[in-house]
């Protein structure tokens, strides 16, 4: 003997079994069911709509001006950080450069030191004289080395690390879009036409 519908007010026998609430209801009562269901899922699809929408009318620029000020403000710190240290470099090289003129100042200054005191003394060989020449030509070709070619500078190449900043979510849990694709039904309905007879 068939069932009643499950809905207490409802006289009619039932002739299926509603997936959405899992009951024996009337013909009528399954599409009632079934259009309530529509009806959420057209509401739902609107919002999708709605929601589609804002994200055409979203202005980047605004939305992404706070991160691109942090951007700019790392990128202004690293200039400092590389023009501090060019300027470092800078000062170490006129250092270096200095002391090396300072070295050869010292050197001509005791070769001369030396000639002159062989000049009043008339104390010199062959064999001074021919090292004073060579002192003094040794003298020469470093200057001119550095008139010429200056100091030579290893430099490396600058290099970035990729990875210096990432750009993520601010909350990565907070939305996750996998998790609201509909990869398979949330409910199926099976409606099973039960040939009964009218009252």
């Amino acid at each position: 003997m068939s069932q009643l519908c499950a809905i207490p007010t409802c006289k009619y026998k039932s002739s299926a079994l509603c997936r959405c609430c899992n009951k024996n209801v009337c013909i009528d009562h399954m599409k009632e069911h079934n259009d309530l269901r529509k009806s959420e899922l057209n509401s739902l699809n609107d919002e999708t709509i709605i929601l589609n929408d804002q994200f055409k009318t979203f202005d980047i620029d605004k939305l992404i001006k706070d991160s691109r000020e942090i951007l700019e403000k790392w990128k202004d710190d690293c200039h400092k950080i590389i023009n501090c240290y060019y300027e470092q470099k800078c000062q170490e090289l006129e250092r270096f450069f200095n002391k090396k003129i300072d070295h050869y100042r010292k050197e001509i200054n005791q070769t001369q030191t030396t000639i002159i005191d062989s000049i009043h003394k008339e104390k010199f060989t062959q064999k001074n004289l021919e090292s004073l020449k060579s002192t003094i030509y040794d003298i020469k070709q470093e200057i001119n080395k550095i008139k010429e070619k200056g100091l030579q500078i290893d430099i490396r190449p600058f290099t970035l690390d990729n990875h210096a900043i990432s750009i993520k979510d601010s909350k990565p849990n907070a939305f996750n879009i996998n998790s609201l694709i509909l990869s398979s039904p949330y409910h199926t309905i099976e409606f099973q036409l039960a040939f009964f007879n009218t009252i």
